[in-house]
C-alpha cells in the first residue's frame, strides 16, 4: 500500500513470489537474479518527477529468495584459481562479470536500508553448492548515483580447492576466505585477504 500527497510518496511493500524484475524496475536497473522474490520494503521520498522520486528516496529493504540464477557474476569461479586473487601487493583482480556467466544459488538474502542515493547492506547472504557468502555487517554498500558497489565480505567454501604458493599445491578440503569486491557493476574486482586466511583442514 502507498500514498501520494502532492509531491511526497510513501507506503511499504509486502509481496511474495514476485518476479525480481519487478522490483529493479522501480530503480530504473536490470536484475542482477533470476528468482521469484519475498520483498518487504518501507519506503518514503518526495519529488515531481520519477528520477527525483528516486534520488530523495528512503527505504528498508528485506529481500529473500530460494533457489534460482546469479546473472552475469560466479563467485565460484574464485575456486578455480584462487592465488590469483590472493595478490601480495593488493592488487585487484578482475572477477569475469558479463551477461552470459551465471551461477546457480540456493539462497540470497538482503537487508539494507536507502538514504541519500547510497545502499548501505546490512547483511547479504548467498547460498551456493561450492561456496557460502556473506558481507561484513553494516560495511557494504551501492552507490545508485554511480554504480559503484562496495562489498567486504566472507567465502566460505564447500568442495576442496589447490592453491599454489610458489612451487607448492596445497590442496585445500574446506577454507575461510575474506574477500573484498568492490568497482562499478560493468567491471567488478575481486581481492582475497591472504593475511587471514583460515584453513581448518589441508590435504598435502
Amino acid at each position: 500500500a502507498y500514498t501520494v500527497d502532492q509531491q511526497y510518496l510513501e507506503g511499504d511493500i509486502n509481496l511474495s513470489d514476485i518476479q525480481s524484475q519487478k522490483i529493479f524496475d522501480y530503480f530504473h536497473r536490470d536484475s542482477f537474479i533470476e528468482t521469484p522474490v519475498k520483498a518487504k520494503i518501507l519506503f518514503s521520498s518526495q519529488g515531481s518527477s520519477d528520477d527525483e522520486l528516486i534520488k530523495n528516496m528512503v527505504a528498508d529493504i528485506d529481500l529473500e529468495s530460494g533457489q534460482g540464477t546469479l546473472k552475469g557474476l560466479n563467485l565460484e569461479s574464485i575456486l578455480k584459481n584462487p592465488e590469483d586473487y590472493m595478490n601480495p601487493w593488493n592488487l585487484k583482480v578482475p572477477l569475469v562479470n558479463n551477461p552470459d556467466e551465471q551461477m546457480a544459488f540456493n539462497k540470497i538474502k538482503l537487508v539494507g536500508k536507502i538514504k541519500n542515493e547510497l545502499l548501505t547492506i546490512q547483511q547479504g547472504i548467498i547460498n551456493s553448492s561450492a561456496v557460502d557468502f556473506k558481507t561484513k555487517e553494516g560495511e557494504a554498500n551501492f552507490q545508485l548515483a554511480s554504480d559503484y558497489l562496495y562489498v567486504p565480505g566472507v567465502i566460505e567454501t564447500k568442495v576442496p580447492l589447490k592453491v599454489k604458493k610458489g612451487l607448492v599445491t596445497v590442496q585445500v578440503k574446506k577454507a575461510t576466505l575474506p574477500i573484498l569486491i568492490e568497482g562499478k557493476l560493468s567491471d567488478l574486482k575481486a581481492q582475497l585477504d591472504v593475511g587471514t586466511l583460515v584453513v581448518p583442514s589441508l590435504n598435502r
